[in-house]
């Protein structure tokens, strides 16, 4: 099933490379320029499929699985399986949002540079906040009330990050079509 999803991305990617090469021919502009960034784009969306990245969603998977059930390996996922979760998807976000960052100094893209700024803190953030949850459970003799606090923060970040991805992509004008043969 893994790989039939990377297939479904390649040829994804390969459709959009194709649908951006004749809009600019269409509009008159330089194909070679904006081939460049389209191959740039559909490099960085094949750089985020490596093995880590799948981390998050698994861990994800398991702990929806589990949960509610009286079996000690939900007791488990409960208080650990969730920074999996949280970890998993920080790093696959983190990873799509330097490889925007990276590719909008290349292209000159100022939309897609700001949008990928706003992204690296939406990400950064996570992860100050589990410094400070780690500081929290040192020091405060009871600190449940802060540590779900402090999850349900970052995974309102987590999600902010994708509304911010989506309206990068609308800045680059990616298209998505999805065809049933």
């Amino acid at each position: 099933m893994y790989l039939e999803a990377l297939e479904l991305q390649r040829r994804f990617v390969g459709d959009q490379l194709q649908t951006i090469r004749a809009a600019d021919c269409r509009a008159g502009m330089a194909p070679k320029l904006r081939e460049h960034s389209a191959h740039r784009l559909a490099n960085l969306l094949l750089v985020v499929d490596d093995k880590i990245h799948v981390a998050g969603a698994l861990a994800l998977v398991v702990y929806v699985t589990f949960l509610g059930t009286r079996q000690p390996f939900y007791e488990v996922m409960r208080r650990f399986g969730i920074y999996f979760y949280f970890l998993g998807t920080a790093v696959a976000q983190l990873t799509l949002a330097m490889g925007l960052l990276r590719v909008a100094v290349r292209t000159g893209a100022d939309a897609l540079r700001r949008h990928a700024i706003v992204m690296l803190c939406l990400c950064g953030l996570p992860f100050v906040l589990g410094v400070l949850n780690s500081i929290l459970k040192a020091v405060l003799e009871n600190a449940d009330f802060a540590e779900n606090q402090i999850e349900w923060i970052s995974a309102l970040l987590m999600q902010a990050y994708f509304v911010v991805l989506y309206m990068a992509w609308r800045s680059t004008r990616v298209t998505l079509s999805v065809r049933v043969e």
